[in-house]
C-alpha cells in the first residue's frame, strides 16, 4: 500500500508517493504556470490554480504507480495564511489573499487594540500581523460585503482542497494555528478574538489532530484523477512542521528547513509563547503530531542569494546556478572579517523590523564580488547562530541540528555554519522535498500504513553528510561584532 504526500506552495506543488517500506516510489513537480498578482499592498492568487495543480500532480503520479503499488491514501502539507472564501459548493468566490498580501494593517491594528497585543499572543502563539487570515477577513467585511454575505466558510488552502476532492470541512491544527485567530491550547477557534472581530465559528472548518483519516475520496473524482476507489484523504498539515516531522521530530533536534526563508524549529510539550517568545517574536504553535508544539525562528537567507546574484552578477549573462557555481569556486577559503546583515527585505526573528536594512562593516578596498558573496554567507550563518541561542535558551537544551532545503546543498555554506555554530550539523544529502515526505508520513499514519510517525521516520532512511567546525576560533571576533549591531536588544 503506498501513500501519497503533496507539498502545496505559492508558484509549485511536489508529490512524493511512499512505500510500506519507507522506498519513495515517485516523486514529481507541477508548476502552476501562474503566478500571483502582487503589488505593494495586495498579492492574490486564483483559487483553482492551487486546484488544477494539485490534480494534474495526481493524475501523473496515480498513473506511474498504479501498477506497481497504487496509492491508498493522500496527504497534503500547505503553505500558510492562506485565505480563500467559498460558497455552499465549496468554489472560490474570490481570488485567495496569500499571507504576504498586508492591505489589512488597518484590521490588524484595531483587533490588536481590541485584544491586547500580549493576549493575542498567549491565545495564538504567534504575533499578530498582517499575513493572518482573520484581519483580511475583517477588511472583506469592510470592502466586499457582497463576498462576506455568499461565504459558506472561511478556508486555507488545505480545506479548500480538501472540498475539491469531495471531503471537505475540516483544519488541522498546525494550519489552523496560521488563522490569527485559533486558541492553540484549547485546539480550538478562540472566542475571544472571534467576538473582536465579528466572526461566526459555523463559518469555518472543523479543527482536527494531524494524520485523521477525514473521509474517502468520491468514485467519480477518483476516477477523474486515474485513482482507485477507496483512496483515504487524511489531514496533512502546514509545511513546516511537515518538514521538522520528515527530518526527525526529535526533541533534542532542531531541524532547520534552508530555502527563500531559513527556518529553524523545535519540537516541545507546551508552546513557548511566553513573555519572551513574545520579545523575539517566536511563532509557537500546534506541531502534526498531536499534543505537541513547535516553535519557529527564520529570516531571509535564500531571497538575499537570489538577491546578490541578480544585482551584482546578472552582466555575467550566464543561469544562477551556473552563477552560483562559479561563485562558490572563487569565494574565500578564510573568513573575510566582513560583517553583512541579511537585512534588505527587513529583519525577522529574532528582532522583527519591516524598516530594517542591510549593514555592511569590515569592507576594505581589496573585497570583490567573492569576498562579499562568502560574507553575504558568513551574515546569514550568524543570524543563524542568534536565533538558535533564542531558542534553545527558551527551551532549555542545546540540541543536535539538521538541514534539508536547497541553502543546505551548498558545501562551502554548510561549513561556514558549522565553524560559526562551533558545532557539528548534518545534512540530509538525499534531493527529497521534506514537507512532502512529512505529509507522505501523516497519510501513513491516517491509512495505518504506519502504526506511528515515530515508526515511518525509522523505515525511512535518509543519507546524511555530517559537516564539523574546523575554524570556529576565527569567527569570535565577527561574531561579537554582528551581536553589537543588534544593540542589547538581545
Amino acid at each position: 500500500m503506498s501513500v501519497l504526500g503533496i507539498d502545496v506552495g505559492t508558484s509549485t506543488c511536489k508529490g512524493l508517493v511512499l512505500t510500506a517500506d519507507g522506498r519513495i516510489l515517485a516523486q514529481r513537480q507541477c508548476d502552476y504556470g501562474a503566478k500571483p498578482t502582487v503589488t505593494q499592498e495586495t498579492a492574490e492568487l486564483a483559487a483553482e490554480v492551487f486546484r488544477d495543480g494539485v490534480f494534474s500532480l495526481i493524475r501523473e503520479l496515480a498513473a506511474e504507480t498504479k501498477d506497481v503499488d497504487p496509492i491508498r491514501a493522500i496527504a497534503l502539507s500547505t503553505h500558510g495564511e492562506t485565505l480563500i472564501p467559498v460558497d455552499a459548493d465549496g468554489n472560490a468566490l474570490r481570488p485567495a489573499l496569500l499571507s504576504m498580501d498586508r492591505r489589512c494593517a488597518a484590521e490588524a491594528k484595531l483587533l490588536s487594540e481590541q485584544i491586547g497585543a500580549e493576549n493575542f499572543y498567549r491565545i495564538c502563539g504567534t504575533p499578530i500581523h498582517t499575513q493572518y487570515p482573520v484581519p483580511k477577513i475583517m477588511w472583506l467585511m469592510k470592502h466586499e460585503p457582497e463576498t462576506v454575505k455568499r461565504t459558506a466558510r472561511y478556508c486555507t488552502a488545505q480545506d479548500y482542497l480538501h472540498g475539491a476532492l469531495g471531503v471537505g470541512g475540516f483544519v488541522d491544527h498546525s494550519l489552523a494555528s496560521r488563522f490569527g485567530g485559533f486558541d492553540i491550547r484549547r485546539h480550538d477557534w478562540s472566542d475571544e478574538i472571534f467576538a473582536a472581530a465579528g466572526l461566526d465559528k459555523s463559518l469555518f472548518s472543523k479543527p482536527m489532530a494531524a494524520g485523521n483519516a477525514v473521509g474517502e475520496i468520491p468514485r467519480e473524482i477518483a476516477r477523474e484523477l486515474h485513482l482507485e476507489e477507496g483512496v483515504k484523504l487524511v489531514l496533512g498539515g502546514h509545511d513546516q512542521p511537515c518538514a521538522a516531522l520528515a527530518m526527525g521530530a526529535k526533541e533534542d533536534a532542531v531541524t532547520v528547513s534552508a530555502g527563500s526563508y531559513e527556518c529553524a524549529t523545535v519540537m516541545t510539550d507546551a508552546p513557548l509563547n511566553d513573555e519572551n517568545g513574545y520579545r523575539f517574536g517566536l511563532n509557537s504553535y500546534c506541531h502534526v503530531l498531536d499534543r505537541k508544539y513547535v516553535t519557529l525562528a527564520f529570516f531571509t537567507s535564500g531571497l538575499m542569494v537570489n538577491w546578490f546574484t541578480d544585482k551584482f552578477c546578472s552582466l555575467w549573462g550566464e543561469d544562477q546556478k551556473s552563477v552560483l557555481a562559479k561563485l562558490e569556486s572563487v569565494a574565500p577559503n578564510a573568513p573575510t572579517g566582513i560583517c553583512f546583515t541579511p537585512h534588505v527585505y527587513g529583519s525577522m526573528n529574532p528582532c522583527w523590523d519591516d524598516n530594517a536594512r542591510a549593514k555592511i562593516l569590515g569592507l576594505t578596498a581589496s573585497a570583490g564580488i567573492p569576498e562579499l558573496y562568502r560574507a553575504l554567507l558568513e551574515g546569514a550563518a550568524c543570524e543563524l547562530e542568534i536565533n538558535l541561542s533564542v531558542l534553545e535558551g527558551l527551551s532549555g537544551k542545546k540540541r543536535e541540528i539538521t538541514f534539508c532545503g536547497g541553502g543546505a546543498s551548498s558545501d562551502l555554506w554548510m561549513q561556514i555554519r558549522a565553524d560559526l555554530l562551533d558545532r557539528p550539523i548534518s545534512r540530509l544529502n538525499d534531493r527529497v522535498d521534506a514537507s512532502c515526505m512529512g505529509a507522505a508520513i501523516l497519510a501513513g499514519v491516517g491509512s495505518g500504513t504506519f502504526a506511528s510517525a515515530e515508526d515511518a521516520v525509522r523505515a525511512i532512511r535518509y543519507s546524511r553528510t555530517v559537516f564539523v567546525p574546523r575554524n570556529a576560533s576565527a569567527y569570535e571576533e565577527q561574531k561579537r561584532e554582528y551581536r553589537a549591531l543588534y544593540k542589547g536588544k538581545i
